[in-house]
């Protein structure tokens, strides 16, 4: 009696065991299977959003990346594992205080390049590090020491023309201080012949230059933006041919 007793739990003990390292079995199955049934995105091409982004001196400019996913299925949004950073541009600078988050600091005015990389993929966006608390622009073509003073500039096909934008602000301790934003500012033309005038602003002074002999010569209004403000200074180039 004893015997079969034994026999009975035994067997008992084995089914339980048996149903124990099945149970086991079934959900290391199941966290495989959540991950095999359904595999993490791969991705045919990143993005940078923004993908011109416009960070103040000192202030921070949040970023995203997104992945074109392979399945042709959308975007997803990538939020780890990115390898952030920032060169240098024409003249400004900005940092990553910490690569894996979409965090940029400007760090010196000017334009920038943004770089994300992400399994093998790479991507970039050109932006502008601004300079905040802008009270006047004045384009011209003397920035001694400061000055600026606006004037009608006579600009031919074998007369280029030099200009500098320079920008008056508010420092910290509420004086006013000039700066050079010739590479960091927007250029507008508009007028007579303005098609026919090209001003190249990636270095300081931007030169104007007219390709060919305009058939209407007049005036052309020469138009300074800037980032994050209404403020724009203006200059004037006479086409003379």
């Amino acid at each position: 009696m004893s015997s079969t007793k034994s026999k009975l739990g035994l067997k008992l003990r084995s089914k339980l065991n048996l149903m124990s390292a099945f149970a086991a079995l079934l959900a290391l199955a199941l966290a495989v299977g959540c991950r095999g049934f359904f595999p993490a995105n791969t991705y045919s091409a990143i993005t940078i959003d923004p993908t011109s982004p416009q960070v103040a001196l000192g202030g921070t400019e949040s970023l995203q990346l997104w992945g074109t996913n392979s399945d042709g299925s959308g975007n997803t949004q990538i939020t780890s594992g990115v390898d952030w950073s920032a060169s240098t541009g024409t003249t400004g600078t900005a940092t990553f205080n910490n690569p894996s988050v979409a965090l940029v600091t400007g760090t010196g005015i000017g334009s920038i390049t943004v770089n994300a990389a992400y399994q093998g993929l790479t991507a970039t966006a050109t932006g502008v590090v601004y300079l905040t608390n802008i009270v006047s622009i004045c384009v011209s073509q003397n920035n001694s020491s400061g000055s600026c003073s606006p004037s009608t500039e006579d600009i031919n096909v074998s007369t280029p023309v030099n200009l500098y934008a320079i920008a008056n602000y508010t420092n910290a301790s509420g004086q006013t201080e000039t700066i050079d934003i010739t590479t960091s500012a927007t250029w507008t033309l508009t007028g007579t012949d303005a098609s026919g005038i090209a001003c190249v602003t990636t270095s300081s002074p931007a030169s104007c230059t007219e390709a060919v002999a305009a058939t209407t010569p007049g005036n052309v209004t020469v138009t300074v933006s800037y980032p994050q403000t209404t403020v724009t200074g203006t200059n004037t180039l006479d086409v003379t041919d």
